[in-house]
């Protein structure tokens, strides 16, 4: 009985000093979370109407659709969610974009303009018109961050790019750089000439941030298998 209660009062002893030990041990934790809903550095920074068979871009499902491209700028992954996208300044809440659309830090979104939202959160339900149109990126609220409008394609299976990535002018670029920065193919000769600053004399204008739904457009943004195809990717 004498030691039966001794490796008793052993155990308890044993218990209660893990208890002891355990209590305050952990180090406070600490978010490694990187993400922000500051879509301040995010822009419009590609587009391409008119996606062909010549090209090896596609979707998931192997279709050669329309594309929008988001950049982001910043140092941290951006949630797009509850933004707008729009084809059409006079409509900003054409498309509200879902917790799927996140832009990578000093990476790239892609947005199939394919008017088949029924195919992907990253679906669009619009096209991007060939004889010319354009594209905005805009707030929760219907205000207009930043976008551009453009006309007709020079040449075929040529995208609408900004050089340099985010900031500078949209001007078309005969190669597109699809989930790419813009700088390699579009800063060497391969730019067709857009006319002035921003693209604004040929492409219709671009417009920054502070402009608003139905405003000039001259003012002043799935991936899966198959081609070159990414819904989303950092800068290579």
């Amino acid at each position: 009985m004498t030691c039966l209660k001794w490796q008793m009062d052993r155990l308890l002893a044993m218990a209660w000093l893990g208890v002891l030990v355990g209590c305050g041990d952990e180090e406070p934790r600490t978010s490694t979370s990187t993400s922000t809903t500051d879509a301040s550095g995010v822009s419009i920074n590609e587009l391409m109407p008119g996606n062909t068979k010549s090209t090896p871009i596609v979707d998931e499902y192997e279709d050669h659709d329309d594309w929008i491209e988001l950049y982001n700028a910043g140092n941290e992954d951006v949630s797009l969610a509850g933004y707008f996208i729009t084809d059409d300044q006079a409509d900003p809440f054409r498309r509200s974009l879902p917790e799927q659309a996140v832009v990578p830090a000093k990476g790239f979104l892609i947005l199939w303009a394919d008017n088949t939202p029924s195919q992907g959160p990253l679906h669009l339900p619009f096209g991007l018109s060939k004889s010319g149109e354009g594209a905005w990126l805009c707030d929760a609220h219907g205000k207009i961050l930043n976008g551009t409008s453009f006309s007709a394609p020079p040449v075929p299976d040529s995208s609408f790019a900004r050089y340099p990535d985010g900031t500078g002018a949209f001007a078309w670029c005969a190669t597109p750089t699809f989930n790419q920065p813009n700088g390699t193919a579009c800063a060497s000769g391969a730019l067709v000439a857009s006319g002035g600053a921003g693209g604004a004399a040929a492409a219709g204008g671009s417009t920054g941030s502070g402009g608003r739904a139905g405003g000039n457009g001259g003012a002043s943004a799935g991936g899966g298998a198959g081609g070159l195809n990414a819904a989303a990717g950092a800068a290579g």
